[in-house]
C-alpha cells in the first residue's frame, strides 16, 4: 500500500467508484426485476419486503418514530409501513404472509368454546382482550392465535346462532331465515 499525502484520496476515489458500480449494477437488476420507488428505495414487484427491513420498521415504531418518518428514513412507501405495522399490531408478527397455500384453521372447537365463555362472562370484552387471554391461558400459541378480525367474526356468528336459538325456543318463525325456509322446504305446501 502506498503511504503519502495522495494515498487517502486514491483509496477514497477507488471506494467511491466501486460503490458507484455496485449501485449501478443494483439499479440495473432492480429495473429489470422490480423498480425504484419515489423515495429512492428499491423493490421487487410481487415480493415481500425483507424481514430485516420489516423488523426495523417495527423497532422504529416501538421507539416512537412516526410512520411517515419511518417511511422516509428507510425509503419504503408510507402504505407499506402502515400495512406492516397494522399487521404487526393485529397478529404480533412482522413476518410476511405466505404466498399461496391454505391457512391452518385457528377457530378450533376449544378456541370457539373459550371465546364463547369469555363473552358470556364479560359481554363488553374487546376482541384484542380475548386474543391476549387466549395466549395468557395457553389455549393458543403465538403461531395459531386467531386475529382480532377472526375473533370478531366468531363473536358475530355466536350471537347470530344465539338469536336463532332464542327465536326457535319462543316459537317465533317470523323473520327467521334458514336455508330450508329460503328454499321452501320448511312449509307445508298443500
Amino acid at each position: 500500500m502506498a503511504v503519502g499525502p495522495g494515498s487517502a484520496a486514491m483509496d477514497l476515489s477507488t471506494t467511491l467508484s466501486s460503490a458507484y458500480r455496485y449501485n449501478q449494477n443494483m439499479m440495473e437488476y432492480y429495473t429489470c426485476h422490480g423498480g425504484v420507488n419515489q423515495l429512492g428505495g428499491v423493490f421487487v414487484n410481487g415480493r415481500p419486503l425483507p424481514d430485516v427491513v420489516r423488523q426495523r420498521i417495527v423497532e422504529l415504531a416501538h421507539s416512537g418514530v412516526r410512520p411517515c418518518d419511518i417511511s422516509r428514513q428507510l425509503r419504503v412507501s408510507h402504505g407499506c409501513v402502515s400495512k406492516i405495522l397494522s399487521r404487526y399490531y393485529e397478529t404480533g408478527s412482522f413476518k410476511a404472509g405466505v404466498i399461496g397455500g391454505s391457512k391452518p384453521k385457528v377457530a378450533t372447537p376449544p378456541v370457539v368454546d373459550a371465546i364463547a365463555n369469555y363473552k358470556r362472562d364479560n359481554p363488553t370484552m374487546f376482541a384484542w382482550e380475548i386474543r391476549d387471554r387466549l395466549l395468557a391461558e395457553g389455549i393458543c400459541s403465538q403461531d395459531n392465535v386467531p386475529s382480532v378480525s377472526s375473533i370478531n367474526r366468531g363473536i358475530q356468528v355466536l350471537s347470530l346462532n344465539k338469536a336463532l336459538i332464542e327465536k326457535k325456543k319462543m316459537g317465533d318463525s317470523s323473520n327467521l331465515r334458514t336455508i330450508d325456509h329460503i328454499l321452501g322446504r320448511g312449509f307445508n305446501s298443500t
